[in-house]
């Protein structure tokens, strides 16, 4: 693909500048007329051939990153977190769900780290549309948690939805009102306000 794309380019070259040589003497015209169709050109093809290159572009580089990344050993929490994200970004949840149960087997995290690495997850079975087990780790996580003075996060908007969406009535009301209760040391928390008053 890549070499279609550069032939054309050359032939465009090689037609401009023939044209550029009979026809037109000022330097000026000769790059517009070269430059501008060769854009063109590139631009069109590169988004017939690569329609999708962006992402490509994109998840090259993560690849590149998790490659540097894996070669350093995993200490801090945040170090699974990291490396679970850019596999969930590249759409390899299965290594992700791999990478974040290790990070909740480790005792040296705290709770609240602990928590995240459950509620993260149960995003990940959600995901695999595996929702019982993302049920259960979701409400895991939050429970792991519950002493701590944990920041707002819009992921507990998204929790308490997952609840209510999969029918998980108990457990959607209870963290609702344990969530909005925290607007005590975090004002954030009354945005879970709204799910309040459209569904209990």
């Amino acid at each position: 693909m890549k070499f279609i794309y550069w032939l054309s380019v050359l032939g465009w070259l090689l037609i401009m500048y023939i044209l550029a040589d009979i026809f037109y003497e000022s330097f000026g015209w000769w790059v517009l007329l070269l430059g501008i169709p060769v854009y063109l050109v590139g631009e069109i093809l590169m988004n017939k051939l690569f329609p999708n290159r962006e992402e490509t572009l994109s998840n090259a580089a993560l690849k590149r990153t998790l490659k540097k990344e894996l070669k350093k050993p995993l200490k801090k929490y945040d170090d699974y977190e990291f490396i679970a994200g850019i596999y969930h970004t590249l759409s390899e949840v299965e290594k992700a769900i791999q990478i974040m149960e290790e990070a909740v087997q480790n005792k040296q995290f705290s709770n609240e780290e602990l928590g995240r690495g459950y509620i993260f997850l149960g995003f990940l079975y959600s995901d695999m549309k595996e929702n019982s087990k993302a049920s259960d780790y979701l409400h895991k996580g939050l429970n792991l948690m519950n002493d701590e003075n944990f920041k707002y996060s819009e992921a507990f908007k998204n929790i308490i939805e997952f609840f209510i969406k999969n029918n998980d009535k108990e457990r959607a009301k209870f963290w609702l009102n344990n969530l909005l209760q925290r607007q005590s040391y975090d004002k954030k928390f009354k945005k879970l306000d709204v799910l309040q008053k459209e569904w209990v």
